[in-house]
């Protein structure tokens, strides 16, 4: 619009005419409006009276689309669209296995959601005694136990409404007993209920000072 704002619109049009009119008798069949000479081809009549026409109609308002080209304020976002069409995920209640395995003894017990417990089994429970009671045919027995009463409540719960998540306490012996017995067949009814597995066993890092001596 700088070009409109030096020069007044009759002075552009008298600069660009020329260029004009040679460019229009260079066409084959042309010929300028009003010299009355043709070539070739008939000359149509219908030729615009003035080409600079359009000038006139320029103003200092930049140019516009039209207002369908614009979305409408009321357009459904096509993501918030796919997000209300999909289904509500489903939650399941987390159960927990916890396993403590010591030099004494092999602990297992099974919880519900709340942490409330549902059943525990032991290796002195099992019918191991005494230091047999660490052996890791006791923590297998154990296991096979309290994997019965899992399998049963998930029976009752429906096994896509629960997960279970098994936790680790202790380096004994009985702790490799139980991880084999979930792998191997005897854990095939809970092993498809596992979602993760955890180690809670505590790990002295410095910890506290050490009793004194004994003196001799």
């Amino acid at each position: 619009m700088s070009l409109l704002r030096t020069l007044r619109i009759p002075q552009l049009r008298a600069a660009t005419r020329p260029a004009y009119a040679a460019c229009m008798s260079s066409l084959p069949g042309s010929a300028l409006p009003g010299s009355g000479e043709k070539t070739g081809v008939a000359y149509e009549e219908e030729q615009p009276a003035d080409s600079m026409d359009f000038l006139s109609e320029l103003d200092d308002v930049p140019p516009r689309a039209p207002e369908s080209a614009y979305p409408s304020s009321y357009a459904t976002n096509p993501v918030s669209a796919t997000k209300d069409m999909m289904p509500v995920p489903r939650t399941r209640e987390a159960y927990s296995l916890y396993v403590s395995s010591t030099n004494n003894n092999n602990i297992l017990t099974f919880t519900r959601p709340d942490g409330g417990p549902i059943c525990t089994v032991s290796s002195g429970m099992v019918g191991f005694k005494n230091k047999n009671r660490a052996n890791p045919e006791a923590a297998h027995a154990a296991a096979m136990r309290i994997f019965a009463r899992i399998a049963q409540e998930a029976e009752v719960k429906g096994r896509g409404n629960m997960v279970l998540e098994v936790k680790f306490r202790g380096f004994a012996k009985g702790r490799e007993a139980v991880y084999k017995a979930l792998l191997g067949a005897e854990g095939d009814s809970v092993r498809p209920l596992v979602n993760r597995l955890t180690d809670m066993t505590p790990i002295k890092i410095g910890g506290t000072r050490a009793k004194k001596a004994r003196r001799t």
